[in-house]
């Protein structure tokens, strides 16, 4: 039961820090009244924005401030690229790993930002939270256990429901039940609890004992890895010894056929937010400044765009034309450019004396910012009384691995990636432009280039701490 004072003082705290969404809030309260418990639990700002027939990337917006009045709370959900089951227990960015095991798959897979990590919201615990009941049935903890974003084939679920799946049932702390099941020489089924991260195998083998089978789950995982069972009919004693509620799923594992019905046939995820698109969104930024992050914060992004800016001459301005109007035109400066990175889909990092680093997920945002930075700083230099007051803008863009990591309570970057976009950045003169061959090849990138005529010259350099010559390219910022 939702507690309906608590949630009418949050959507009015949330009309107050987001008045730029105010007609999509009733739209947001009317939603959350009438919800199933599922969505509740899990709210994919994709699902909501074609819901609410807006841009994902406004939708996000709303979310993040409805996390922030104390409706929603933010999901960083975990999940496996082969099967899209989640990681149970790690929903928040300070317990995000680098990497998991996924236990259907039998492997460990690399928690990459850009596809393993995907972004939900669920109300609000203070509000009642959303009272979906995982274990009422197969349908509720599949969908507990499964990013919704998964697309398996046609084929592959007829393969789990008419061949894999030999049963579900939900226990009570202490209590017990039983599977019966028929086994073929030479077959194996595994008797897994997900949430609890745990499974055992009972493989069908000639000459092994026969009678029921027990199989105990503590908190630590069954009491068993592998038995060895008599081919024939099968009665499994299950008792859940976690001191919770568990849900067990047996299932009879063929891995070769899986391979061979995954190779023809396989699964397809639908589009999602990614963790990588929060951490490049500048309103999750500027809404969460401070994160209670782990100091070895670690996590993997296989293909970050970083941008590098500089003002030529900053140290001069200031003695041109002094303290006080030399820091109101930075500080200008800085809000233009935060402008520009937030409509290019990106977001700043960090600023650095006169210095910006801004990230986004894609190269073709980063070369929309630049040039929006470049045409704001134009628009401002002209509305100034002279040339003395004029701001010259420096750029370098690059595309590559990263690492997002902890620097005083605040998400920053580290890795190779971020020195060479430095370094490219440290080659442009005020007005330019400078990128790497990652960004220039971009299909994004080149469509841009193509559809505002731009031919960028092409160069070759040594840049500092790269090893070998980076190949570069340089635009104007007019386009």
């Amino acid at each position: 039961m939702i507690d309906t004072p608590a949630l009418n003082k949050a959507l009015a705290r949330l009309g107050e820090l987001a008045p730029q969404h105010q007609t999509l809030i009733p739209k947001l309260a009317l939603w959350v009244g009438e919800a199933g418990a599922n969505r509740l639990e899990r709210l994919s700002p994709v699902w909501l924005a074609q819901t609410l027939g807006v841009e994902v990337p406004v939708a996000v917006e709303l979310l993040l401030y409805a996390v922030k009045a104390g409706l929603l709370e933010l999901l960083w959900n975990s999940h496996c690229p082969m099967c899209g089951s989640m990681v149970h227990g790690l929903a928040t960015l300070n317990q995000l790993e680098s990497n998991f095991y996924c236990l259907l798959c039998e492997a460990e897979v690399s928690n990459e930002l850009d596809d393993q990590v995907e972004i939900n919201f669920a109300l609000a615990k203070e509000l009642g939270g959303s009272h979906f009941d995982p274990y009422q049935s197969l349908e509720n903890y599949q969908f507990f256990c499964f990013s919704e974003n998964l697309i398996r084939s046609q084929e592959f679920e007829e393969h789990l429901k008419h061949m894999a799946q030999r049963g579900f049932m939900a226990l009570e702390a202490g209590a017990q039940g039983r599977f019966y099941t028929h086994l073929e020489p030479g077959q194996q089924l595994r008797l897994m609890s997900l949430e609890n991260d745990a499974r055992t195998w009972l493989r069908a083998v000639a000459g092994a004992k026969s009678g029921p089978v027990s199989a105990l789950l503590r908190p630590e995982g069954f009491e068993t890895v592998s038995v060895e069972v008599a081919p024939g009919e099968l009665e499994i004693e299950v008792a859940n010894l976690t001191g919770q509620k568990a849900g067990f799923l047996l299932i009879l594992t063929d891995t070769k056929m899986v391979c061979e019905i995954l190779g023809h046939h396989p699964s397809k995820m639908r589009p999602f937010v990614s963790g990588k698109e929060m951490l490049n969104s500048q309103s999750f930024r500027e809404l969460f400044p401070v994160q209670n992050l782990p100091l070895d914060l670690s996590l993997k992004l296989r293909d970050l765009t970083l941008l590098f800016t500089d003002l030529k001459g900053s140290t001069e301005l200031y003695s041109r034309t002094g303290d006080v109007s030399a820091y109101k035109l930075v500080r200008r400066h800085f809000e233009l450019l935060t402008q520009g990175v937030k409509r290019s889909g990106g977001a700043i990092v960090k600023t650095m004396g006169d210095a910006v680093m801004a990230s986004f997920s894609k190269p073709a945002q980063g070369l929309d910012a630049a040039f929006l930075m470049m045409e704001s700083l134009a628009q401002l230099n002209r509305s100034l009384a002279g040339p003395e007051a004029a701001l010259g803008l420096k750029v370098g863009l690059h595309s590559g691995a990263a690492i997002a990591v902890n620097a005083n309570q605040s998400l920053d970057f580290f890795g190779q990636s971020v020195n060479i976009a430095a370094r490219v950045q440290g080659l442009a003169q005020a007005g330019e432009i400078w990128f790497t061959r990652p960004v220039f090849d971009d299909p994004g990138v080149q469509q841009r280039l193509a559809q505002w005529g731009l031919k960028p010259e092409p160069s070759e350099t040594w840049l500092k701490g790269v090893a070998g010559p980076q190949a570069v390219f340089r635009l104007s910022g007019q386009r």
